[in-house]
């Protein structure tokens, strides 16, 4: 008998763990205007075409013509000008910081700052960055957001990626 008393805490802490986990988890995956646009400024500056799922519609839904393919292609083009792999344009970056400006119901302005290292390989990013190898960048935002079907979204002319505006 005394074994099934002394075995009841463990019990219960491994059920209230799982119990937290669930509740974390669940927490982690609603989308706010602040973690789109981290993951925007992340895949933007990484050369990821996966931003464009993060675009509004005005901006990525355009028929005629494919805003984040040409963006990427240009950065493409431009390494290969300057004798460069197309890696070497890719930065990671650490220190962000996002501060909404402005919040509605539907829309909101985030501010966000942080620093850009190359990346050619994120290894070597995180590499560089211990032993202060390489230089840092200043990135300065103001993002607009817009919730569309339920998501938010970016919208406007971010980093002079829509050309109508």
């Amino acid at each position: 008998m005394e074994k099934r008393a002394s075995i009841a805490p463990f019990f219960l802490v491994l059920v209230l763990a799982a119990g937290l986990q669930v509740a974390l988890v669940a927490a982690d995956t609603l989308e706010t205007p602040v973690k789109v646009a981290k993951n925007f400024v992340k895949a933007y500056y990484l050369l990821d075409p996966g931003m464009k799922d993060l675009l509004c519609s005005d901006i990525a839904g355009d028929q005629d013509r494919d805003v984040v393919g040409d963006y990427i292609y240009g950065k493409i083009t431009e390494a290969r000008q300057r004798g460069l792999a197309p890696g070497c344009l890719r930065q990671m970056l650490y220190d962000m910081h996002v501060e909404i400006i402005e919040e509605s119901e539907n829309e909101a302005t985030v501010h966000l700052t942080a620093t850009g290292r190359v990346c050619i390989n994120p290894v070597f990013a995180t590499v560089a960055r211990i032993f202060a190898i390489g230089n840092e960048y200043p990135v300065e935002a103001t993002l607009r957001l817009v919730r569309q079907d339920g998501k938010w979204r970016v919208c406007g002319n971010p980093f002079g990626l829509n050309p109508r505006r």
